[in-house]
């Protein structure tokens, strides 16, 4: 199962703690920054699905705008629904885990999946984050399950160079081999580079990991 990439905006590093322990036990991945103005630039390097706004010292217009900026769906997390402009998807606090867990998936299922916004592409490649199919050129790609996590944890950081050592954190969790990593690159490779020996998009950077770049 891919995870998806969940924004979370708290000035709380206890309540963003408590979020992604939350979120992360799940479909998701959460990425915690303090502002809206950290966010942007996250998201400039992320694929989100949502965005959570914790508004427990209040709720701020800027979340809103952000996320029609960013074209995220917004959840806010407050102390009483009634302080929430209408349209908004809110949740009052005190809540249980898998509350919050039925709001995101209830948010995310509700949002369009054919406008293009969950396809990545690279070169002839396209991934969807929905639903991970992978196509190179308009014809259908295997992949098996952890090829997948590796290219979902590649395309969400395109553009940045990624160590090893996060690979093996983020995508195998367990601490695998650091060849294991070597080998599901060359992988992905072979089955989505037009020359694998000469990598336009999938590549190293000598020293310290690995990049997806968008352009060649």
């Amino acid at each position: 199962m891919l995870k998806k990439y969940v924004l979370v905006i708290s000035e709380s590093p206890g309540n963003a703690d408590k979020i992604s322990s939350v979120l992360n036990s799940e479909d998701y991945l959460a990425v915690c920054c303090e502002n809206c103005g950290n966010a942007k630039e996250l998201h400039k390097s992320n694929n989100f699905a949502l965005m959570i706004y914790d508004a427990e010292m209040g709720f701020s217009d800027e979340a809103r705008i952000l996320s029609d900026q960013l074209k995220l769906p917004l959840l806010v997390l407050c102390k009483n629904n009634k302080d929430i402009p209408p349209g908004i998807h809110a949740l009052a606090r005190p809540f249980k885990n898998n509350r919050l867990i039925r709001e995101v998936n209830s948010i995310y299922a509700s949002q369009p999946s054919d406008d293009g916004v969950n396809i990545f592409k690279f070169g002839n490649v396209s991934f969807c984050y929905v639903t991970g199919s992978v196509t190179k050129a308009g014809e259908a790609v295997h992949l098996s399950s952890k090829e997948l996590d590796l290219l979902n944890y590649l395309c969400c950081n395109a553009d940045t160079t990624i160590s090893k050592e996060e690979i093996m954190s983020e995508v195998w969790k367990n601490s695998p081999d650091s060849s294991t990593v070597n080998v599901h690159i060359l992988k992905l490779r072979k089955k989505l580079e037009d020359n694998p020996d000469r990598p336009q998009y999938i590549r190293t950077v000598h020293g310290k990991g690995f990049i997806l770049k968008t352009k060649p």
